[in-house]
């Protein structure tokens, strides 16, 4: 899911580790094909998947929750845009 170096306002420790394990739990079902491997990486990748998308679905809601004004909307909105490209 992620590759590269990766500017994600919403990617702390934990989320870093999720995405160490299910990569490490991928390489381990690649070089020995075991059914079960390749299970507990199939969990792992979608119980990464879900923790992302719903961190960063809270980190949206916390920024436009707190944005008052308009002005402060948009350079959120901007901010938001901008580390995604990199």
């Amino acid at each position: 899911m992620l590759s590269g170096k990766q500017h994600l306002l919403w990617l702390n420790r934990d989320l870093k580790k999720k995405i160490r394990d299910k990569n490490r739990l991928y390489f381990q079902a690649q070089t020995t094909k075991i059914p079960e491997n390749w299970n507990k990486y199939k969990e792992a990748k979608v119980a990464t998947q879900k923790s992302l998308r719903k961190a960063e679905w809270n980190y949206v809601n916390n920024i436009l929750s707190d944005s008052l004004s308009t002005e402060a909307l948009w350079v959120s909105r901007n901010k938001i845009q901008y580390s995604a490209i990199l």
